[in-house]
């Protein structure tokens, strides 16, 4: 076959998993498709934030107090920073105006409303603590979908399904149900300022955790990632160790419950973690077969079949959509 019989959806196909065409196209008839592939993926996920950035605008500019949870969480930040200015323990300063007096951040979670202080401090006042207040919630509504599109990137999903669910993630909505809708985190909704945080985080502790537990790699960057968002909001923490749990268990067959196990159970394999441990006695990792097509270190959710449905890997050079693999069959 001749370079110029091959489509143009062939050769962004290969772009996009990486693969090479069976007949491979000129140089620069493949490298201006992949230029204009990054342009219309980064306008994708740009265009959305953009109209966010532009609509959020007076979260920032409008410098009136909060009159939700927001007017309680403002007052934490305030009395962390006075506590921090006068030398005491911000972990441990009695906050006087919520019923008789109590010692909020010893049990609520504080990471959220100290990130805030942490930010003052470092600028030297050169921003007012309200402000900054107002511009990290603002950023953080703003920038949902790079944390959505970067989440699923280390999942192993294509460029393509990553910019499209990041494109769609701000339409998020519900009818007051606190959920991860605008209007649990703006000036007129409820105030969710630890939840906010939580958002983020639990995107980026799926992330991490997942591929922690399908590589054995980055257990340690996992760990200090969820230990942040118990920091930040203890009811998320507590939903993403259970969906963790489903994880590690769910599709688990005969033929790769061991590497799994032994993947968690050997930690981590190179870097400044120190050499492996051994695995488990008497667990027999079943090594999966390479997926047609691929390329090393670049395997997706389901290169090995263990998801249920058994599917193929989305690198397939066979795979008949851009989004979602072929079914492959059952191996029992």
């Amino acid at each position: 076959m001749d370079a110029d019989e091959l489509d143009d959806r062939d050769i962004i196909l290969s772009v996009v998993h990486g693969l090479e065409p069976v007949d491979a196209p000129s140089r620069e008839r493949k490298v201006a498709l992949a230029r204009l592939l990054i342009v219309l993926l980064v306008a994708i996920v740009a265009i959305p934030m953009l109209v966010n950035a532009v609509a959020l605008l007076p979260e920032i500019l409008v410098r009136i107090p909060s009159v939700n949870d927001d007017m309680l969480h403002w007052l934490f930040i305030r009395n962390a920073a006075e506590a921090i200015a006068a030398g005491a323990n911000p972990l441990d300063h009695w906050v006087p105006q919520i019923e008789l007096g109590v010692p909020q951040f010893l049990f609520y979670q504080h990471l959220a409303p100290l990130t805030v202080v942490g930010l003052e401090r470092l600028t030297i006042g050169a921003i007012s603590l309200f402000d900054w207040f107002n511009l990290v919630r603002w950023t953080l509504m703003v920038a949902f979908p790079l944390t959505v599109f970067w989440s699923m990137r280390r999942m192993g999903f294509s460029p393509i399904a990553a910019a499209i669910s990041a494109s769609v993630a701000s339409l998020l909505s519900a009818d007051g149900l606190y959920g991860f809708e605008f209007d649990s985190y703006v000036w007129r909704g409820w105030g969710l300022f630890t939840q906010l945080f939580a958002m983020h985080l639990s995107f980026v502790v799926l992330a991490l955790a997942y591929r922690a537990v399908r590589t054995g790699r980055g257990l340690a960057l996992a760990a200090l990632a969820f230990g942040a968002l118990v920091l930040s909001h203890l009811i998320y923490a507590y939903m993403l160790g259970i969906t963790l749990v489903a994880i590690l268990l769910l599709g688990m067959r005969r033929a790769t419950a061991g590497e799994r196990l032994v993947r968690e159970g050997e930690g981590p394999r190179t870097g400044p973690w120190g050499p492996p441990r051994r695995p488990w006695p008497g667990v027999v990792a079943a090594a999966p077969a390479p997926v047609a097509g691929s390329r090393p270190g670049s395997e997706s959710p389901f290169a090995d079949g263990s998801c249920a449905g058994g599917r193929s890997s989305p690198r397939s050079r066979s795979s008949p959509s851009w989004l979602w693999p072929r079914p492959a069959a059952d191996p029992r």
